[in-house]
């Protein structure tokens, strides 16, 4: 699927994380160092988290299986639900950890995903039902 994308834009795949992350998810140069929270930086919610991951995964090799998506990342039903949004609104909502740039960069050079550790605080501008 990831590389069909490219094949469809006629780019070639990109060669490291930073170029994935700026041409493919138009991060700025800037955005990467200190990024606390790449899904809110590149404004992916639901569905896009896993088309994300998995694009990740695929061009680079990553194993994924020690994923957990619902620590990091909402499904489309949670972010599109009204009654998560007023959750949200009053602070009854589920929170998610933020992924950031620098522990993408270890999951890259690993090769297998790992959860952060020390795993950050839940990020608090991303929380559902």
């Amino acid at each position: 699927m990831a590389s069909a994308l490219f094949k469809q834009e006629k780019k070639p795949p990109p060669k490291s994380l930073e170029d994935f992350l700026r041409e493919h998810y138009w991060l700025k140069r800037e955005q990467l160092s200190g990024c606390p929270d790449v899904f809110d930086a590149m404004g992916l919610a639901g569905d896009d988290c896993f088309d994300f991951m998995q694009e990740l995964s695929e061009f680079f090799s990553i194993d994924l299986r020690a994923y957990d998506w619902s620590k990091y990342h909402f499904s489309e039903g949670e972010e599109l639900s009204l009654l998560y949004a007023l959750r949200r609104m009053f602070g009854r909502g589920r929170r998610v950890y933020p992924i950031s740039v620098a522990h993408l960069e270890k999951v890259y050079r690993e090769k297998r995903w790992s959860d952060p550790d020390p795993m950050p605080p839940p990020g608090t501008g991303r929380s559902s039902g």
